[in-house]
């Protein structure tokens, strides 16, 4: 007996489930081969990424500079005083038309502008109470005369002006000529803050501090030295 065996393969594929399916039939013999496979994936990837940045950068800067230098009358007395105007340690008493130094000024001050007036004399008590004045200027004033002791209270002073000052009668002030050598500011190195000799003759227009360091009327007569005219 002549037995004709067929074999079929049905393959069938379905994803995710793969089947296959083999018979094989014989007139002895019969094997039924049944395999199944299945394959089932399943893949999550979840990525939940959350990046907060909060950058906040508030930068204040405040600078506030503040600079007052107000003026205001001087609490000082005497002739026109009250023009005369106080700002911190500065006392500004300039071309105010003075003919006397105003007094009763806050000892603190240190500088003093007594320039451009109609002063003609200082005393003993001119100055008085101000010790702490470093700065004086005296320049453009009809001075005709100065006390010997009139800037002995000025202990702290350290700037003279007299420059313009063209009436002084130089004769006996050998002393101021020592005074304004010995100062910071010196009228040797400055000499322009140096007064102008009024006289004697022969010395008239000649700076005091530009004299000889010697007695600057020993070649003139007494009268000479005495009188307040060339």
């Amino acid at each position: 007996t002549t037995t004709t065996t067929t074999t079929r393969f049905t393959t069938a594929t379905t994803s995710p489930t793969s089947v296959i399916t083999s018979t094989s039939t014989s007139s002895t013999r019969t094997s039924t081969s049944t395999s199944t496979s299945t394959s089932t994936s399943t893949s999550t990837s979840t990525s939940t990424s959350t990046s907060t940045s909060t950058s906040t950068s508030t930068s204040t800067s405040t600078s506030t500079a503040t600079s007052t230098s107000t003026a205001s009358a001087c609490p000082a007395t005497g002739p026109s005083a009250s023009a005369c105007m106080c700002s911190g340690v500065v006392a500004d008493c300039s071309a105010r038309g003075l003919t006397s130094v105003p007094t009763g000024f806050d000892p603190a001050i240190t500088t003093l502008l007594l320039n451009d007036n109609a002063i003609t004399a200082l005393t003993s008590t001119s100055f008085t109470g101000l010790a702490s004045l470093t700065t004086l200027h005296l320049n453009d004033n009809p001075l005709q005369s100065i006390a010997p002791t009139a800037f002995a209270p000025l202990t702290s002073l350290d700037t003279l002006d007299m420059s313009g000052v063209t009436t002084l009668h130089c004769c006996d002030l050998e002393w101021l000529r020592a005074l304004g050598r010995g100062l910071g500011t010196s009228w040797t190195s400055a000499p322009a803050m140096s007064p102008v000799c009024a006289g004697p003759v022969g010395l008239v227009g000649v700076k005091l501090a530009l004299l000889p360091n010697t007695p600057i009327c020993h070649s003139f007569s007494a009268g000479a030295c005495g009188g307040g005219s060339p």
